[in-house]
């Protein structure tokens, strides 16, 4: 929707300080936006049309088991395959089956936002703080944390925002 110089436009319209502290710009991902609650064993996926499809992503699932708190992030689930994005209406034809995906080995979680974890609700917190936390997660072979890059000036801005945006599965960037 935006151009760079746009973001940048804005970016130092609304926080006169960013130099300072930075901005985070990750990848906007192409996938299926997806939000995991797990309890002691118990885990769940759910997409966000309100499908849950726990059952049809069993490695997933499993990679997600081993990590210890209990939480709810949110992700987005991306198809690569034979190493090719697929887009997010490919991605979420083959999650809404009725048996385990076939393609599930080529399926990705990155995860990118941390809601609540052993007790705390961190949905009203800022950044700094949910990112602190969800970057102590244990990445698999399946389940990633999306990369973030701290930028503090306007060609780093400038140069990341494109880096991002261009990368395989893209649809922009994210700050």
């Amino acid at each position: 929707v935006y151009s760079v110089e746009g973001v940048i436009d804005i970016v130092n319209e609304q926080w006169s300080d960013w130099k300072d502290v930075g901005v985070d710009v990750s990848r906007k991902m192409d996938g299926v936006r997806t939000i995991v609650h797990k309890v002691g064993d118990k885990l769940e996926v759910w997409s966000e049309d309100g499908s849950e499809f726990s059952r049809l992503v069993p490695t997933i699932v499993n990679q997600l088991k081993k990590i210890k708190n209990v939480f709810v992030v949110e992700g987005e689930l991306e198809w690569y395959h034979e190493g090719v994005h697929m887009n997010r209406s490919l991605t979420s034809g083959i999650i809404n089956k009725n048996d385990v995906c076939q393609f599930e080995d080529e399926l990705f979680l990155s995860l990118y936002d941390l809601i609540w974890s052993n007790g705390t609700d961190f949905h009203d917190k800022g950044w700094e703080v949910r990112k602190k936390q969800l970057f102590k997660f244990k990445e698999s072979k399946n389940v990633k944390l999306v990369k973030q890059f701290t930028v503090r000036s306007v060609e780093k801005l400038e140069k990341t925002i494109g880096k991002v945006s261009n990368e395989q599965g893209a649809e922009g960037a994210f700050l």
